[in-house]
């Protein structure tokens, strides 16, 4: 939650934003995520990257992202 939290509140502008549908294995789903956007610390950026979480109990315990910079 704090990571999350921390990469929000740099954010100035979201330009775009595109996720695809998730795709399903047992206890894990991933999904392609696209977005364009203005950050206080680095300006404005395009990203691409692949998703994939855990879950447990009906809940995200675990969260990989993969993207280039």
């Amino acid at each position: 939650m704090e990571k999350s939290k921390q990469w929000l509140e740099d954010v100035v502008e979201f330009h775009s934003n595109e996720i695809s549908e998730p795709v399903v294995a047992d206890k894990h789903f991933t999904s392609k995520m696209n977005f364009d956007v203005t950050f206080k610390s680095r300006g404005r950026q395009q990203m691409e990257e692949v998703c994939v979480f855990e879950v447990q109990e009906g809940k995200i315990v675990n969260e990989q992202f993969f993207y280039s910079m």
